[in-house]
Order: structure tokens, then sequence, then C-alpha cells
């Protein structure tokens, strides 16, 4: 499918079986069992981008970066971190100002970054020191623990990352005998455009357990959590008018709505961060998440919702887009595109 910024499920596409006939090991890995980095060459390239811009992809210091150049001076920049987490975006021309909060939350570094956190709240343990609730994330668990990565490609001719994982542990590791859970994890981001970043997240939802007895997740929500830093913005957009000024908007530290759970189709499918003090001098970033409701791949019809969600704390403004899914067994296949567009 190749439909910007939508989410497509499937039945089936990719099974434990598959993997096992492939001679791929479905069971939990301590490590990862491969790490690839293809690089063509790391000189700009046009790629699919507007008129004036370039792009560069590269490794600095064992990091894999996306790099935006317009008339040949960086713009932004991307790091792409474990299981194909975002862990920092940065305005070039400020001294690689970053944007993304700071990384570190409660000691664990595999929070402020902005991912994939995939919730059921059917599945519960009463466990005194942790939520309650069944948490696996896209980069890894609360004591920094990393998701298991198995190949990242770096394909600099066309601005192109790809990273496979296989998140497979919860946030609180102290849950993990009770509700262990498995995700195949595909993530391919691309500069495009006037310098966005295009993401394609595909996630095979492998079998879950609840006090080793197989289950379903069948009250899931499945979040990209996107946390900007404060006070580098203060406000949140949800629409703009005909004179690009934001006509829908919120101040963080006053109004901006807890989980307010937006219909996604009653938005404009985008949010934006933006300080207020000068909406033109300073950067934006907006994420493009699509006004359309998830549908199945093979009939086209609905299967769950879409809704925008967002929160702000001391540090950072999340912005929030999320799946609330029917139940789902092994075997299903989510395929979720979407846009992050600093400017």
């Amino acid at each position: 499918f190749v439909v910007p910024y939508g989410i497509y499920l499937s039945k089936y596409y990719l099974s434990a079986k598959n993997l096992k006939q492939r001679g791929e090991n479905p069971q939990p890995m301590e490590k990862p069992l491969l790490l690839v980095l293809l690089i063509a060459f790391e000189s700009h390239v046009q790629a699919s981008l507007d008129d004036g811009w370039t792009c560069q992809a590269f490794v600095f210091q064992d990091d894999v970066y996306l790099r935006s150049y317009f008339n040949n001076e960086g713009v932004f920049d991307f790091r792409i971190g474990n299981g194909g987490a975002i862990s920092s975006i940065r305005f070039c021309p400020n001294g690689y100002e970053e944007l993304i909060a700071p990384p570190s939350f409660a000691g664990s570094t595999t929070d402020r970054v902005i991912q994939v956190v995939w919730w059921d709240f059917s599945l519960r343990t009463q466990e005194p020191n942790c939520d309650q609730r069944y948490n696996i994330n896209q980069a890894g668990t609360g004591n920094s623990t990393s998701a298991p990565t198995m190949k990242v490609e770096l394909i600099a001719s066309n601005c192109t990352v790809r990273v496979y994982a296989v998140p497979q542990d919860q946030w609180c590791e102290a849950l993990q005998s009770v509700m262990p859970g498995r995700f195949g994890e595909y993530t391919e981001l691309t500069l495009t455009g006037p310098g966005l970043l295009s993401v394609r997240k595909v996630v095979l939802v492998g079998q879950s357990y609840f006090q080793g007895v197989p289950t379903q997740l069948s009250q899931s929500y499945i979040e990209h959590w996107s946390p900007f830093l404060r006070p580098v913005f203060d406000s949140l957009a949800l629409r703009f008018n005909s004179t690009a000024q934001p006509d829908w908007y919120y101040r963080a530290g006053y109004n901006i709505p807890d989980y307010p759970a937006f219909p996604a189709p009653s938005t404009s499918g985008y949010a934006t961060v933006y300080n207020s003090a000068s909406l033109t001098a300073n950067p934006t970033v907006s994420y493009v998440f699509g006004v359309k409701e998830p549908v199945l791949a093979d009939t086209g019809a609905q299967f769950g919702t879409l809704v925008l969600n967002s929160m702000d704390f001391d540090q950072g403004i999340c912005i929030l887009p999320g799946l609330n899914p029917p139940p789902l067994s092994e075997g299903y296949v989510l395929d979720w595109h979407f846009a992050i567009y600093p400017n």
C-alpha cells in the first residue's frame, strides 16, 4: 500500500509459523542476532526532495543520522535510535539545538524518544512497584534494557534507514514473567519533499501470555509517543488558518489537554509544536498522522479508531496519535504511515 498517513491491518500476513519455516527463532532473544549497515555513499543527494533540498544519510560515532540541507546548508538532522525509535531531532543552524525532550526519565534512556508504545488495559497484575498494565515500548524497558535490534540498513542513495527490531520486554521488567509479549517491528524512515521525514512502520503481533496462558490483546492502545522540548516549544497547534496563524491551539503549563482522545477525522490530520514568541523565527515540528480511520487491508472495513492525544510536563509537550483496535491475536499486522515535518 502506498497511501500516506493511514493505518492498515491484515491477518496472517506473516505468522510465527512462517517465521519458523524461514528458519528464524520465534523465541525471546537476549541480544540482537544481526546488525548490518549498508552504506552506498555519504555525499548529499536530492533523492525525492523538493528543489533546493538535499539530504545525507551517514554514521557518526556509531550513531545513524539522516540530515536535510537547503541550498547546501544543514537544516535538521534525525538520529535513529534503538529499535528504530527517533532519539534526537536537532536544528543545525542554531548550534545543533535539540528539539526532543531530555533523554532521561527516572534514569531511563528509553523513554524520551519518538517511539511506538503498546499498552493493553485488559492485562494487569498486582505489582506494587510498577504501573500494573501490559506495556511494551519500541526502544526498550524502564531500566534502559534495549529492545533487540536485528538489522539496520542505511541506504544513502535515497536517504533511507530501515530498522528491523523485536520489542519483547515489559516496560516494568518485574511484569515480564507474568505477561510476556513480543512484536516484530519494521521501521522505514526517508527524507522527502521539503525535508520531511516520512515514516512507515509495520508491526507483526506475536503471542502474548498472562500467567503462562496464551492470551489475546483484547483492549490495546497503541501510541506514537512523541515528546518535544520545552521551552524551545511552548505551544501546540491543531490547526492553522489561511494566513498561517494557529486558530486551534493550546499553551504548555496552561491548557494543553491531557489525553483528550480527539477522533482523528475531527482534526486536521496534524499537530504542531511551536514557540508563541516568534512563530516564524523559531523552528516548528509538525506530526502528520492523517484523518482516516484504520481499515482492514483485504476488505477496507474499519478496524478500530485513530485518536489524537496530547499532554505536557515540565520539560516537554507530547503529540500522541493513538490506535484503539479491536482484540488482536498473534499474526495480525499493523501498517502505519506518518510524517514528521520540522520547519
